[in-house]
């Protein structure tokens, strides 16, 4: 309760009434004075303390959470060498969490760090490798757009390169793999690789290509005569088939003039790609779908490419297991195809 002020006059002062208000006043006074020196225990002001930059001094330890600390009893707890200390004793682990795995709801997909990993996503770079035959051979590849792991683009021009072969360096046992240097954007190409057993375009070699910092773009293998008369293209992939492919029963569609072979496998882990035209099709998880996109990386609102070219829009995908059969699919030359008007890939991203 607030002191309130109080004016006595001579009348008050000589009338028994009017020294009883006094004393009672002085009480009040005294007794206000008294609280707020502590002495009738913790004192309790109601409203903020404004010390106007002035220190609050002579702290003692605290007691409870609520506290105040001063910086003799901080310093053993909370001081920069002790942080320190305790954060380098765990090591490794000074991030301690935890994470589901297979839990695609904590799986990184939209990181700008993600950019310079040659685990990157590979998707759409849209380059396009060709060679002529003979010793020295020029090989060529075109200028395109990357997307990054962040989900920009990165343009980069085209480059050719003229190889010589010399000693042992047989043109039928030799590849060469390009890749985009994520330092300053540019396209650059590996050594010669030779293999006398015909392994040059190999998985080892191939990484190279694909380090960190590094985005695998293609390769040029040698042919048995002299020089490249062979090439992949686009997104640098190999002719080997990809861990996916559509659900037996899929209606198919090729390019005129490829050469199809084919291979039934058990599966039953599936995605359902629907368009809003009305397109469905089951494909097997990892499936590449139109840009080097893996089937069950598609949102809603990414555009697929369907037949002759059109530009279909993902409504849906739908993630189930079901005991079936797919169909893995070598097409040769263009590794493309249409399952359920719908275009797919059947080469591997990356680095094989």
């Amino acid at each position: 309760m607030p002191v309130r002020i109080l004016q006595f006059t001579a009348a008050d002062l000589s009338s028994p009434q009017g020294i009883q208000k006094l004393n009672q006043y002085i009480t009040e006074l005294v007794n206000e004075i008294n609280r707020l020196g502590g002495q009738n225990g913790p004192i309790q002001l109601n409203a903020a303390l404004d010390m106007q930059g002035n220190a609050v001094t002579n702290i003692g330890a605290p007691t409870s959470k609520a506290d105040a600390l001063n910086q003799t009893n901080a310093d053993p707890m909370y001081s920069q060498p002790v942080m320190q200390n305790a954060m380098e004793a765990l090591g490794t682990k000074m991030l301690q969490s935890s994470r589901r795995l297979n839990d695609q709801n904590q799986q990184e997909k939209n990181s700008s760090y993600l950019n310079s990993l040659g685990a990157e996503p590979q998707n759409s770079n849209g380059s396009q490798i060709s060679a002529t035959a003979g010793n020295p051979a020029t090989v060529s590849v075109t200028a395109a757009i990357s997307n990054t792991a962040d989900g920009g683009k990165v343009s980069y021009i085209s480059r050719s390169d003229t190889i010589t072969f010399t000693g042992n360096g047989l043109p039928g046992n030799s590849a060469i793999f390009y890749y985009l240097r994520k330092l300053d954007n540019t396209l650059q190409v590996t050594q010669l690789f030779s293999d006398a057993n015909g392994l040059a375009n190999s998985a080892a070699n191939r990484m190279t290509a694909n380090l960190d910092g590094r985005q695998f773009v293609a390769v040029a293998v040698g042919d048995s005569v002299g020089g490249f008369n062979a090439a992949s293209s686009g997104a640098g992939f190999d002719t080997t088939p990809a861990k996916g492919c559509t659900e037996i029963g899929t209606h198919l569609e090729f390019p005129q003039g490829s050469n199809v072979s084919r291979r039934i496998e058990p599966c039953e882990d599936w995605i359902a790609i629907e368009t809003e035209s009305g397109l469905v099709v089951n494909v097997a998880v990892g499936t590449l779908v139109s840009v080097f996109m893996r089937a069950q990386e598609l949102v809603t609102g990414d555009m697929v490419e369907g037949k002759n070219g059109a530009i279909e829009v993902v409504k849906s995908t739908r993630e189930f297991r079901r005991k079936s059969h797919k169909q893995k699919l070598v097409v040769e030359p263009g590794h493309t195809y249409l399952g359920n008007g719908i275009r797919l890939h059947n080469a591997k991203v990356g680095c094989g």
